[in-house]
């Protein structure tokens, strides 16, 4: 009988835990969505492509930055991350200057108007999220707000079946074969 009932969580925990994926998959798709990315610049009155507002908001954020932590930070590649600076920067969105106490080195920071676009699309955002939360109770959205800030820290943390298994470490070409 306990068995059983151990088995029926376990499906349970499967099928939530697929429906989570799915429910993570679906967010990704909608959040990076074309349609949603123009409704968001019209509604800001702004015209900027949505991977470079993603590239305005880091510098307004994290600026002055070099474009080296940009990157990482953003997790965009140097050639693709360099288009958007170019873009942003011809906007007068950003602008790079002399990094203290390097002269050869240089510090992406907003403009003034780089700024104004960036509160633009923040209060964008916080307008279409709030009519699509319209319908929710005020104890339903603090509970989705705490529950998603736990799962992102449990997602950033290492599963603890991790800690106790063994890694191996290649010191020479790695091979096909997988050792435990």
């Amino acid at each position: 009988m306990v068995n059983e009932f151990a088995r029926l969580a376990d499906v349970s925990r499967v099928g939530d835990a697929r429906r989570l994926q799915q429910a993570i998959v679906d967010l990704a798709r909608i959040t990076t969505s074309r349609r949603l990315g123009e409704s968001r610049t019209e509604r800001a009155g702004v015209a900027i492509a949505p991977a470079a507002a993603a590239v305005l908001r880091h510098v307004v954020l994290e600026g002055p930055i070099r474009p080296v932590a940009l990157s990482e930070h953003s997790k965009m590649k140097p050639p693709a991350l360099s288009r958007q600076l170019k873009n942003l920067e011809s906007d007068g969105l950003i602008e790079r200057v002399a990094a203290p106490g390097d002269g050869r080195g240089a510090v992406l920071r907003p403009t003034r108007k780089g700024r104004t676009v960036q509160r633009r699309l923040e209060q964008a955002d916080d307008e279409i999220l709030a009519e699509q939360l319209a319908g929710w109770s005020a104890g339903d959205l603090s509970a989705l707000a705490d529950l998603l800030e736990r799962f992102v820290v449990d997602l950033r943390s290492p599963p603890s079946s991790s800690a106790t298994r063994p890694t191996t470490r290649t010191t020479t070409r790695p091979t096909t074969r997988r050792t435990r």
